[in-house]
């Protein structure tokens, strides 16, 4: 269980240097600049990630490894659930934001 109990936290550590990191670029451009609606698209891919490792992918490599069994196992912890939501939010409110941009920025 060491390394797949691992697994999550990693990627919820890459979801927070990337909150850090757009943190960083919104300070220095004060405005919602195409590098950090990139930075909020990644926030939210990995908070996805990070739900779907510890719904799907955590619970159905300790069942290979420890039961032997060979089928897909999961669970559906309301917390993952919950930040997978979050970041699926955050992913598609960037998203949004870039396209309304780039149809701003071809106006003027």
């Amino acid at each position: 269980y060491f390394w797949t109990g691992l697994l999550v936290p990693i990627v919820y550590l890459f979801a927070l240097w990337e909150a850090a990191n757009f943190l960083r670029t919104f300070e220095i451009s004060k405005s919602f600049d195409p590098d950090s609606l990139k930075h909020l698209q990644s926030i939210g891919a990995d908070l996805m990630y990070a739900a779907m490792a510890a719904i799907l992918l955590v619970p159905t490599i300790e069942a290979w490894v420890n039961q032997g069994v060979r089928n897909f196992k999961t669970d559906w912890n309301l917390d993952a659930v919950t930040i997978g939501m979050i970041g699926l939010i955050l992913k598609y409110v960037a998203q949004r934001a870039s396209n309304l941009q780039r149809k701003v920025d071809s106006v003027v």
